[in-house]
């Protein structure tokens, strides 16, 4: 390839670093692109990747359970740079831009072939590189691999559901195999295990090649940030997320003691109208923090907090003394 046009080095991706901890405790760190800017260009097609809707994972969830399925969740390492970005004669390229410290990365791996393309911007090193498969931090990269899982699956004989895209059914020995995944992470279930034992084989034949599809099969399942923990003897499941609810009393200055007993998460005045005092401007991050983690509680596990939560979040842009007051009522209730 030539050098990136005016057009593609403005439209450059910064490259980051970005360490994390999983929710194993292992420690995970990689290179990624800062992908945000490239909101402004891209449309909402080639951004959206939408994990499977609440209503299929939990109704899926019950059918497993009363039909005794065996349940596996299984995860596909480095599966975004197995989709290839398509760039046509005549289109811009996807140009990464590595500054600083993180050049010394590529310059160890390759010398041969970066080390004629660093330049000095300003006193840093520079370099660009042409992305040829998503990558994390892209924001078309889900979107593409989840297309390209999408047809991989299709060849493999599954039919999607038409009401909701990450959702997938095939019959296996008159039974049905059922798949809901959301990027990376997949959950199979069928009622005999060597089926599931074969869809592990297939995703490792198919997918495997930058690492061993890990898979597990048991009880409890680690999916979609929630715990599913499957009782077979009774035909049921419980739906737990200890870890966020953990996060967030750790992170929330007020603590509760146990003997404190309340029967409702929502205050009298819930949707009534705040004029107290604005809150300053780090209560009011805590404030929004706290509530988007009490959203996604309520969608996944926690339906009791409903509709207290989403109300709350509609007061995250201005909230006031009596908002937060509403938040510690909900708090307590948790």
């Amino acid at each position: 390839m030539s050098e990136p046009s005016a057009i593609e080095r403005k439209k450059a991706q910064n490259a980051m670093m970005h360490p994390t901890k999983k929710r194993d405790k292992s420690i995970k760190g990689r290179m990624a692109c800062n992908g945000a800017p490239t909101r402004e260009w891209l449309g909402r097609e080639e951004l959206a990747s939408p994990t499977a809707a609440q209503e299929s994972t939990m109704s899926l969830a019950v059918a497993d359970a009363r039909e005794r399925r065996d349940v596996m969740t299984s995860n596909v390492p480095s599966a975004l740079i197995q989709a290839a970005l398509k760039c046509n004669d005549g289109d811009e390229w996807a140009i990464m831009e590595i500054t600083g410290v993180l050049v010394n990365i590529p310059l160890a791996d390759d010398p041969d072939s970066c080390g004629g393309h660093v330049v000095h911007e300003n006193g840093k090193k520079v370099l660009h590189v042409t992305v040829l498969r998503a990558i994390c931090g892209m924001s078309i990269s889900a979107s593409l691999w989840c297309g390209k899982f999408r047809i991989d699956l299709e060849e493999n004989g599954f039919v999607f559901n038409p009401c909701d895209v990450r959702v997938a059914n095939k019959t296996v020995d008159d039974k049905q195999q059922t798949i809901r995944f959301h990027v990376d992470d997949a959950m199979s279930s069928h009622v005999d295990a060597k089926v599931n034992d074969n869809f592990e084989k297939w995703l490792n034949k198919v997918h495997g090649k930058h690492g061993e599809v890990k898979s597990t099969q048991g009880d409890a399942h680690d999916c979609l940030g929630v715990v599913f923990v499957f009782d077979k003897m009774k035909g049921k499941v419980t739906c737990q997320m200890f870890d966020c609810l953990d996060g967030m009393f750790k992170e929330f200055p007020l603590k509760f003691s146990e003997s404190v007993k309340v029967t409702s998460p929502a205050k009298v005045d819930m949707f009534g109208e705040d004029l107290s005092k604005r809150l300053d401007p780090e209560k009011k991050q805590l404030f929004h923090t706290t509530v988007a983690k009490g959203s996604f509680l309520s969608e996944r596990a926690r339906p009791d907090i409903q509709p207290v939560a989403p109300v709350l979040c509609t007061r995250v842009k201005n909230p006031g003394r009596n908002n937060w007051k509403k938040l510690v009522k909900m708090m307590k209730f948790l």
